[in-house]
């Protein structure tokens, strides 16, 4: 799959909070332009630091602006 230049992979980590609000759950890590380098972060980062109310995961954000 070719990489759009419009697009920016980002290593999230979501922990899980009892009574806590999705913004106070989810942190920015780090940001790639190569979305297989942010699955290998997450993955190295899901089996470095393993803890099941933690998970690391990319999502792909494309600039809307264009």
């Amino acid at each position: 799959m070719a990489h759009d230049s419009r697009e920016v992979a980002v290593v999230v980590r979501y922990t899980d909070h009892e009574g806590a609000s999705p913004e106070q759950c989810v942190a920015l890590m780090s940001w790639h332009e190569d979305p297989t380098a942010a699955d290998a972060e997450a993955a190295r980062l899901n089996s470095v630091r393993p803890n099941e109310r933690v998970e690391y995961f990319v999502k792909i954000l494309r600039d809307r602006s264009t």
